[in-house]
């Protein structure tokens, strides 16, 4: 995906913890014809990386373009091909740097997006389909995770709480950056609702719970080296 090129930083500073609920912000014109997006975090600078979640209107295809730094996407509504398959709801797609495609939308598509984050030790594609994954049990009672992507001290994974579910207490000692997909989060810091996105720094500490349950997006330990 692409990006306006006259972004200024928002919230490019890993050592602060960052929440946003995304609903109280407004869309916003980007780069793809006719798409807007929400901007959670941008390096600053041209293109600079960012995340973000971006709306992708039907039929609109993008041009042929290189990710010269990856890009990261999972699919929250609707869905998008390329030459290498088509990428339904709930679907994540990691392209590595250098890897090109020419994507196309039909129903539309609605997509969190990290975008120029990877290093050129990053050259695996992924895609990962949840409805066909293995979920593990672990991390607390009632709580269940689909690794996506490990490398190193970097994990992306979904993670899924049932009613009532506690995960246990933990130190984020590379950081932690959570999207809550579905359902609703609670911590020491709030509640945190559907759309919610939220980063804590390296070292940090929470107890996550679910009072009537939630679905994940969960990146650890890419945000700082543990000391």
């Amino acid at each position: 995906m692409s990006e306006r090129r006259d972004v200024i930083t928002v919230n490019a500073d890993p050592r602060q913890r960052v929440r946003i609920a995304s609903d109280v912000l407004s869309w916003k014109p980007c780069a793809v014809p006719g798409a807007v997006w929400k901007l959670l975090e941008h390096s600053g600078g041209a293109p600079g990386s960012y995340t973000a979640l971006m709306l992708w209107p039907d039929r609109q295809p993008l041009d042929h373009h290189v990710h010269e730094a990856g890009e990261e996407v999972l699919v929250l509504d609707g869905s998008f091909a390329d030459e290498h398959g088509e990428y339904g709801a709930g679907v994540y797609v990691r392209n590595p740097p250098g890897s090109s495609h020419r994507p196309t939308t039909r129903p539309g598509c609605l997509m969190l997006v990290k975008s120029r984050q990877m290093t050129a030790a990053d050259d695996l594609r992924v895609v990962v389909d949840p409805r066909r994954g293995r979920w593990i049990a672990g991390f607390g009672e009632g709580v269940s995770a689909l690794p996506l992507y490990r490398r190193g001290s970097e994990s992306v994974l979904l993670l899924r709480l049932a009613r009532g579910a506690r995960q246990m207490p933990h130190r984020h000692l590379g950081g932690e950056e959570i999207y809550v997909i579905s359902g609703a989060l609670r911590d020491e810091f709030g509640e945190h609702r559907a759309g919610t996105w939220l980063r804590y720094p390296a070292m940090s500490s929470h107890e996550p719970r679910s009072e009537r349950g939630c679905l994940l997006y969960v990146k650890s330990g890419h945000l700082a080296k543990p000391q």
